[in-house]
C-alpha cells in the first residue's frame, strides 16, 4: 500500500493555488505537494518522491511501502530514459516479469520493482497499456510530449483513487484527506460524506454465455485462485495471512500452505517453508462471535504459526474514531475496527504483505443480501425471444 498525489492545472497557469499572488510557483507547488503527501505518509513510510513539470503545471507525488525491490531503485516517480514520460503507481503488477519478456525493445530498468513496467507498457501500447496489466493498482501518468495526463485504477477498483476539481485544478489522490491542504473546502451534508469528490472509475463488466459443466467451473475457479495466490506471494518481503474461522480465509491459508510445502515457492530470497508464513486473527473477549479457536485449529492443521490480537469492548470504542479517519467512509459495524488492529499486529511482526479472504463474499454471493443485487441486474446471457408471446 503506497500513496499518490497529483495536481494538474486546467487553466493553462501554474498549478500552485497561490502562484497568482506573484510568488515562486514552483516552490509553492512543491510545498503544497509535500503537505498533501504528509497526510498519507502512513500509506508509504519507506520513501517519498516528487516530480514537477518545467512549466509547473503538473505535479506528481508518491509515498512508498516497499514490497518488491526494497532498495532505493524502486522509489518513485518513475521516468523513462528520455525523461518525458513520468508515472506514479500504487499497487502490485503481478504479471510484470511476463510483460518484461514481451517488450519490443530492450530497456535499462532502474531496479526490479514490478511497477516500473508501467512506463514501458505505455510507450509500447499507448492508452491500451492498461489492458495488459494483471494486478491491483492506481496510476497517474504524464506524457510531456503530447501533454497527456492519465489517471487509472485496476479493473475491479481494489485500490481507491479520488479526484476533484477545485480552483482551476484537477486534484487526484489515494485518500480524500489530501484535498483540504490543496485549497479545497469540503461542504458537509447529511446526504453525502464527500460532496463533489468522485472515484476514478474501474472497468465495467460484460456478461457472456458460459457453456462449461459444473465440474469445469469448479476446477477453473480452483486453478485461478491458486494462480492468484501464487502471484501475490512473489515479493521481497514475508507474506502473512488474515485467518478467521470462515471458509474464505481458511481457503487462502490452505492454498498458501500447499504452495509453500508442495511447490517450494520462494518468499523473497529465502525458500518459503511453512516457517516463513504467519497467520493473524482477532480474538474477541467475552463474545459469542469469537472464532479464534477455529482459526487456531485451522492453523495447527496447516502447520502455520498463528498470532492473536485480543480486543476488548473498550479497545473497540477507543479505536473507532481513528478507524473512521483512515477508512474515509461510513463505519456501520465494528469489523473494520478489528481489521485495523489486526493490521497493526501484522506490522509489529514485520509483515507488510498479508493475504485475506476479502472480496470473496461479494464475488460469490456469500451473503444473502447480495442476491438482491444479482437478481436486479439484467442477464445478457438469457435469450429474450424465449419469453416472447406466440
Amino acid at each position: 500500500m503506497c500513496g499518490i498525489s497529483a495536481i494538474l492545472s486546467l487553466d493553462g497557469h501554474q498549478a500552485s493555488a497561490r502562484s497568482s499572488l506573484g510568488e515562486d510557483g514552483y516552490s509553492l507547488l512543491l510545498q503544497e505537494l509535500g503537505d498533501s503527501l504528509s497526510y498519507i505518509r502512513h500509506r508509504g513510510p519507506d520513501a517519498k518522491g516528487t516530480w514537477i513539470s518545467d512549466d509547473s503545471r503538473v505535479a506528481l507525488g508518491h509515498v512508498r511501502l516497499s514490497i518488491n525491490d526494497t532498495s532505493p531503485r524502486g522509489n518513485q516517480p518513475f521516468p523513462n530514459d528520455a525523461l518525458d514520460v513520468i508515472a506514479v503507481v500504487n499497487g502490485e503488477v503481478y504479471n510484470s516479469e511476463e510483460l518484461k519478456c514481451n517488450l519490443l525493445e530492450p530497456y535499462n530498468f532502474k531496479g526490479h520493482s514490478d511497477c516500473e513496467i508501467v512506463i514501458l507498457l505505455y510507450l509500447q501500447y499507448g492508452h491500451g497499456f492498461l489492458s495488459k496489466l494483471n494486478g491491483e493498482f492506481e496510476i497517474c501518468l504524464y506524457d510531456k510530449r503530447s501533454k497527456t495526463f492519465i489517471a487509472a485504477r485496476d479493473r475491479l477498483g481494489v485500490k481507491p483513487l479520488y479526484w476533484i476539481i477545485a480552483a482551476g485544478r484537477l486534484l487526484i489522490s489515494a485518500e480524500m484527506k489530501v484535498f483540504p491542504p490543496l485549497q479545497w473546502a469540503p461542504e458537509w451534508d447529511v446526504k453525502s460524506i464527500r460532496e463533489d469528490v468522485e472515484d476514478v472509475s474501474s472497468t465495467s463488466l460484460k456478461h457472456t454465455p458460459d457453456t462449461r459443466s459444473a465440474e469445469e467451473i469448479i476446477t477453473g475457479v480452483r486453478d485461478r485462485l491458486m494462480n492468484a495466490a501464487e502471484l501475490r506471494m512473489k515479493t521481497d518481503v514475508p507474506v502473512g495471512i488474515y485467518l478467521s474461522g470462515g471458509i474464505d480465509s481458511s481457503t487462502i491459508a490452505g492454498m498458501v500452505a500447499h504452495l509453500t510445502k508442495q511447490k517450494a515457492m520462494t518468499t523473497g530470497t529465502a525458500v518459503a517453508e511453512s516457517s516463513n508464513i504467519r497467520a493473524f486473527t482477532i480474538e474477541f473477549e467475552g463474545t459469542e462471535f469469537n472464532e479464534a479457536h477455529i482459526a487456531q485449529q485451522t492453523a495447527d492443521f496447516l502447520g502455520i504459526p498463528l498470532h492473536r490480537a485480543l480486543m476488548t469492548k473498550s479497545q473497540f470504542a477507543d479505536r473507532f474514531a481513528e478507524t473512521a479517519w483512515h477508512s474515509e467512509h461510513h463505519v456501520p459495524e465494528l469489523a473494520p475496527v478489528g481489521k485495523r488492529a489486526l493490521s497493526e499486529l501484522a506490522r509489529e511482526k514485520g509483515f507488510k504483505v498479508v493475504l485475506s479472504g476479502e472480496g470473496s463474499d461479494e464475488h460469490f454471493g456469500g451473503y444473502i443480501f447480495f442476491l438482491a443485487d444479482f437478481l436486479r441486474e439484467s442477464d445478457e446471457t438469457c435469450n429474450p425471444s424465449k419469453w416472447d408471446d406466440g
